[in-house]
């Protein structure tokens, strides 16, 4: 027990996954329906299965598969399992083929946020936050789960900063009506911002953007409602894909700048 504790310890995903598979067993107390333990079980499955051979297939190797779990664990507690097997299976295996496919020196976009936003429009679904949506308890688990983590991966930047900048967004455009309640009492901001924004693979935490990361989501969320787009099923998904896209294109122009050395 103690060695696989210390395995599951040293890798941050594994922790992350642990603190999902928490909420998701307590939010059963609300959600009592088989299929809402079922189906989970069954995407996850089918996440890991896929990695493994896209792994097999592609990087000649056997991994187990950390990363896939917490993609895979995401789709399974954000899309709503009542709406069919079809779109959650769907989208596990269009997030793994983000993972894989798009990228160009890095990974380019949150694979559970692509997944999820591209299944949710060709199913016409809507993106249910289901396991967080229902109380303020699964907020509250997922600031102190992910507290550690965060701080371990040095990324306590990245959702403080989104924070502020989305609670004064809020209450400039609202007022301070039930604002705690809007941000950290709000499950779906909470996953959204410690553990969507935070993805290590597609979410730069150094120098400068340690800072300007969760900047930048919260501003494509402003801006989005600023131009009242109604285009996807989810807001939050695609400011995060934005934000990608637009840190990606100017990560990519800064290493492709020639370094000038300087005169003799």
């Amino acid at each position: 027990m103690k060695r696989f504790l210390l395995w599951i310890w040293k890798d941050p995903r594994r922790r992350v996954t642990i603190v999902l598979v928490a909420t998701w067993l307590v939010a059963l107390t609300r959600f009592s329906e088989p299929v809402y333990v079922w189906v989970p079980l069954f995407v996850v499955s089918v996440g890991a299965v896929a990695d493994l051979v896209v792994q097999r297939m592609l990087l000649r190797r056997w991994k187990f598969p950390s990363s896939a779990g917490v993609t895979s664990w995401l789709v399974a507690l954000i899309l709503d399992p009542t709406t069919g097997m079809a779109p959650m299976v769907a989208a596990v295996l269009l997030a793994l083929g983000s993972k894989y496919l798009l990228r160009f020196r890095r990974h380019w976009f949150n694979p559970a946020a692509f997944g999820i936003l591209t299944s949710a429009w060709i199913f016409d679904v809507p993106v249910a936050w289901w396991v967080v949506s229902w109380s303020w308890i699964p907020a509250a688990m997922l600031l102190v789960g992910m507290f550690s983590i965060l701080q371990r991966l040095k990324r306590l930047w990245l959702p403080a900063i989104f924070f502020v900048i989305y609670a004064v967004w809020l209450a400039a455009t609202s007022g301070n009506t039930n604002l705690v309640s809007r941000t950290l009492l709000d499950g779906t901001v909470i996953l959204f911002a410690v553990v969507m924004v935070t993805e290590p693979m597609t979410s730069p935490a150094h120098g400068k953007w340690r800072y300007g990361f969760g900047a930048l989501v919260a501003a494509m969320i402003v801006l989005l409602i600023a131009f009242r787009f109604t285009g996807p099923p989810d807001l939050f998904l695609l400011s995060l894909l934005l934000a990608d896209a637009v840190a990606g294109i100017l990560l990519t122009v800064r290493r492709s700048r020639p370094t000038v050395s300087p005169a003799a």
